[in-house]
């Protein structure tokens, strides 16, 4: 399937590895994360590497993980979710790493011509499913690791997210270390005569958290505050009806919409205004909705109703990469050049990096 737009958003994020669960001993060492990702690469060259699973479109826990061959994902991609390494390079202190996903239900591309009126959906041919794909480059250098682990770029694609890619990556490390004695430790449990030591395990896992790397400030620079969103996420069970056991708590939103302004003293004055009436309401926080005066898109900040600069603070942003030379496909089979060279270019760069 291809896309007509030239451009990707990449997330940036901070990668690291340790144990689970959290309470395991001090003496519950894990690898690196390098070491892991080079034991991803053994398990992707060994082909049992197919996760699959059901309609819902979610994965199960890394332990409950469903491993297949390709020829036995294959006889079941028709009616399965299915998730796998596609693809893995290492240049340098550099790891390429193409995750694919196979998707049974979500609909088919389709085509139309706006001058005749006509439209045409491509039939897949036998064992084709609809495709997604997604590139995820990390960095073991020195120069690249922060507090948070090691600066990561992964492209950001529906129906990929890192929600779904991590836990995978998580699944195949936990699948194949399972059987390994260096990660398990003894624990004494019970008390007096019924004291005992049993054997637990342990596994190494890795974590990515999305990096701040810009400011409200910096946004307002390249667009207008257009309006502000209270959250509430909490509600009071106290007058439960009789009959029901549990309330699933949503969040619940109103939204002030603004006169388009860049005025930052103005902007100061309405975030102050926005605090003390989240406050006498009892919402939780406030999202800040800021358009781009280019592209008409959209970027939400989040903040808390207690006092603080709101235009200092940092927020996690995507980076737009819009210097392509082709289209660009949903889905690729092998790591795409253009795709690896943007994000070691990211990556180098400190300036999307700050602290």
């Amino acid at each position: 399937m291809s896309s007509l737009k030239l451009s990707r958003d990449f997330l940036l994020l901070e990668l690291s590895c340790h144990p689970t669960p959290k309470n395991a001993p001090p003496e519950c060492k894990v690898p690196s994360s390098k070491a892991m990702f080079e034991k991803l690469e053994e398990i992707f060259q060994a082909g049992k590497h197919f996760a699959v699973f059901g309609k819902s479109g979610h994965l199960p826990s890394p332990k409950h993980i469903n491993l297949k061959t390709r020829s036995e994902a294959a006889q079941l991609s028709e009616d399965s979710n299915i998730i796998f390494i596609a693809d893995m390079k290492k240049e340098g202190e550099f790891f390429h790493i193409l995750i694919k996903r196979g998707n049974p239900d979500i609909a088919l591309a389709s085509f139309t011509n706006i001058e005749t009126d006509k439209s045409r959906s491509p039939e897949p041919e036998d064992g084709e499913t609809s495709g997604t794909s997604s590139h995820v480059t990390v960095s073991f250098g020195k120069a690249h690791k922060g507090k948070g682990g090691h600066r990561t770029t992964m492209e950001a694609t529906p129906g990929l997210s890192r929600s779904l890619i991590i836990p995978y990556l998580n699944g195949l490390i936990w699948e194949n270390v399972k059987d390994d004695p260096r990660y398990s430790y003894t624990e004494t449990v019970g008390k007096g005569k019924n004291k005992k030591d049993e054997l637990r395990s342990f596994r190494p896992t890795l974590t990515v958290f999305q990096k701040k790397n810009k400011s409200l400030a910096e946004d307002l620079a390249e667009g207008y505050l257009s309006s502000i969103e209270f959250v509430t996420t909490k509600v009071d069970d106290d007058d439960m009806p009789e009959g029901i056991a549990s309330i699933r708590h949503g969040s619940n939103t109103f939204k002030w919409h603004l006169n388009p302004t860049k005025d930052t003293s103005l902007i100061d004055k309405i975030i102050g205004k926005a605090r003390k009436y989240g406050e006498s309401e009892n919402h939780d926080f406030i999202r800040l909705k800021v358009k781009d005066s280019v592209d008409g898109k959209y970027k939400t900040s989040r903040i808390t109703i207690q006092e603080g600069d709101a235009q200092d603070k940092l927020y996690a942003r995507s980076i737009t990469i819009d210097d392509f030379d082709k289209e660009l496909n949903s889905c690729y089979d092998k790591i795409f050049s253009d795709f690896e060279q943007k994000a070691s270019i990211i990556i180098n760069d400190n300036v999307n990096w700050k602290t």
